[in-house]
């Protein structure tokens, strides 16, 4: 079932900068908040694809009330339930505007974000992607949690060492031909939620729809291997909010189940992707280690060793080590889980 509806009397025959596009599920109680926020933009030349992910709970009546009273197009958009991906790159399909935004329904914008990001682009011809930092807050009590993403503690994230040049509004252009390299051994902090992209990059690179987790970060390793350049903004201009169904949040003591069917996917995207863009060395090395953690931490350890099935843990320990056989940690952790389950016996 596929529902269509336009609402809003802007111009339909005047294309505006900017497409919105909101993919949510079952999150009505979040929209009122996500709209005011995007109703509060300096910048207005926008229109708002809503894409629905199969809700079963008010969001159409959300949506419908919403637009009733804009002058911007609000476009809603009905799907069944594929996953975020699959929501965001319906939105995608529908943008015909020369920028797209991601709102995550459960986070916030501040008001300069848009005008910020477009001025940027518009300025920087060669710029494909701006993305900015991001303050995370506790949902419940609005208490900050993060001031800012880009640093820990104060230090700088890594990829903030990478040459970059100052540039037109207020962001930073980054030059550095390690930038693919970095995104897969470190990343970039540039999630949709706080990203402004030109939707040329969409035209080679789309959001894998079969993960459930890490396609985000695979859209930034293609668009860059196909050549896109990014520039950040140091400022926060978004605001993550914590709450108990944030999907990137999810605790590590889940079922063997949900973790092995979320990064499984992700661990044979990862190995793929050499196949499908071509890596330098360097690139290589990086993705090699990024795949041993992988196999090792988040299937090894969080999947099966926390959930007592020692005998796949040990499978995916030697998985992840064969992939990178220079994480100390990790062959700690291999010795002293060996010995355990040749003394314990396998607990399955």
């Amino acid at each position: 079932m596929r529902d269509h509806t336009r609402h809003g009397t802007a111009d339909v025959n005047r294309r505006p900068l900017v497409t919105i596009v909101l993919p949510t599920f079952n999150r009505a109680s979040f929209l009122p908040d996500a709209f005011a926020s995007i109703e509060k933009r300096t910048f207005s030349d926008w229109e708002l694809v809503v894409v629905d992910a199969g809700s079963t709970d008010s969001t159409r009546d959300a949506v419908s009330a919403f637009a009733a009273s804009r002058e911007q197009s609000v476009r809603y958009v009905y799907q069944t339930n594929q996953g975020p991906a699959a929501a965001r790159n319906c939105g995608v399909r529908e943008a015909q505007t020369p920028y797209l935004a991601f709102f995550d329904s459960d986070d916030l914008w501040l008001p300069d974000y848009l005008m910020r990001g477009v001025t940027a682009l518009e300025a920087n011809p060669d710029i494909d992607w701006v993305f900015s930092a991001c303050t995370i807050v506790d949902f419940e009590s609005g208490r900050t949690v993060d001031p800012n993403t880009f640093y820990i503690s104060d230090r700088e994230r890594p990829f903030l060492t990478l040459a970059a040049e100052a540039r037109e509004g207020h962001v930073r252009a980054i030059v550095d031909r390690r930038a693919l390299e970095y995104q897969v051994a470190h990343g970039l902090y540039c999630g949709p939620q706080n990203s402004i992209i030109r939707r040329t990059v969409f035209a080679h690179s789309t959001f894998p729809e079969h993960l459930r987790v890490g396609e985000d970060q695979l859209l930034v390793m293609s668009a860059r291997a196909h050549g896109a350049r990014l520039a950040y903004d140091c400022e926060p201009n978004v605001l993550y909010r914590l709450h108990d169904s944030n999907s990137s949040s999810a605790s590590t003591a889940q079922s063997s189940e949900r973790l092995v069917k979320a990064f499984g996917p992700l661990v044979a995207a990862l190995q793929r992707f050499p196949a499908e863009c071509p890596l330098t060395r360097d690139e290589q090395r990086a993705l090699n280690k990024r795949v041993g953690g992988e196999y090792f931490w988040h299937l090894g350890y969080n999947a099966y060793w926390r959930n007592g099935r020692r005998r796949e843990a040990l499978e995916m320990f030697g998985r992840g080590l064969a992939a990178w056989p220079w994480d100390i940690a990790a062959w700690k952790t291999y010795v002293l889980s060996t010995l355990k389950t040749a003394v314990q016996g396998s607990v399955e």
